[in-house]
């Protein structure tokens, strides 16, 4: 059994957790939709960042992201509408495609990179340097943690 502070403490990691995740979506929404012609979405980002140095499958995809693969294929049509991806065939096996960046999908990578550090520039010049090493670190060991932890 927990005690009522252990409990606390977990709400309130969650809250926080959920809180970084909304604020972040926010921003990006606010700062980055010009860069998707007003059709941004979270998700959209993530397949991006996904796809930057390695051609994937639909399917590889799918299970990186914990979704469907028909989820996945439509989020990847959506993506192809807009510019970012286009599907070539795979180098290891010509009846399958991967999925890579087009021109557009790196330049609208490379300015949301460029935005997003001039965000994390701000934080670190009012937090300083070991808070958000300290930060980065405290998220990276999170996530490791629960993912080799799934209960």
């Amino acid at each position: 059994m927990f005690t009522e502070k252990e409990i606390q403490h977990s709400k309130g990691w969650i809250l926080s957790i959920y809180s970084i995740k909304k604020t972040f979506d926010r921003w990006a929404e606010n700062n980055l939709k010009d860069l998707w012609n007003d059709k941004y979405h979270p998700f959209y980002l993530h397949i991006l960042l996904l796809i930057e140095n390695e051609a994937k499958s639909n399917n590889d995809l799918a299970k990186a992201c914990g979704v469907s693969k028909q989820a996945m294929s439509k989020i990847v049509l959506h993506l192809v509408e807009l510019d970012m991806i286009q599907s070539i065939p795979s180098v290891n096996d010509r009846r399958s495609s991967e999925l890579v960046l087009t021109a557009q999908g790196k330049l609208t990578l490379a300015e949301t990179m460029l935005r997003f550090n001039k965000l994390i520039s701000a934080y670190q010049a009012m937090n300083g340097d070991s808070t958000i090493n300290a930060s980065e670190s405290t998220l990276n060991l999170a996530q490791l943690f629960i993912s080799k932890n799934q209960i």
